[in-house]
């Protein structure tokens, strides 16, 4: 007998989906600057561009999503700084006339 490898279809992730979306949208706004500089510039600048956009949409973790309580903490008493005053000897010059 023999064995068959069957293909396993693997879900995108919603980050790779999102990137796709924001490539495809990037592309539609972008077309005439894709005439201008060639096809396979303007697709590496707009996969870029669509990684660079997505890098900030990560999960947050658990320990983030609960709310942090706000810790009771005394006002802290006003320092006072004491303002010294320095004097300077002037000296007088005579004007002879």
């Amino acid at each position: 007998m023999a064995t068959t490898k069957k293909a396993i279809q693997v879900k995108p992730t919603p980050k790779k989906i999102s990137r796709e979306e924001i490539e495809k949208r990037l592309t539609v706004a972008l077309a005439d600057l894709q005439t201008e500089i060639g096809e396979k510039k303007f697709k590496q600048r707009i996969k870029k561009a669509g990684k660079l956009l997505t890098h900030g949409g990560k999960k947050k973790d658990k320990e983030n999503d609960k709310p942090t309580k706000a810790k009771a903490t005394e006002p802290k008493p006003a320092v006072k700084k004491s303002v010294t005053v320095k004097k300077v000897a002037v000296s007088k010059k005579t004007a002879k006339a």
